[in-house]
């Protein structure tokens, strides 16, 4: 079981943060002993802008 939450104090840069944890979704890769999956390259997660990023650290340290 996989379970992901995601939450923000910080409203106007929830567009930014959806984004980011869509691309953590995208990154799972699942196995399984008896049926292997077909190797997957990682889409590349969004880099932020400097002051986006600004924010986040003001707003989580």
């Amino acid at each position: 079981m996989l379970s992901l939450e995601l939450s923000t104090p910080c409203a106007e840069d929830w567009e930014l943060y959806s984004e980011v944890f869509a691309g953590i979704v995208r990154s799972v890769h699942l196995e399984f002993a008896d049926l292997p999956l077909p190797a997957r390259v990682p889409a590349p997660a969004p880099t932020p802008s400097p002051d986006v990023e600004a924010k986040v650290r003001a707003a989580f340290g």
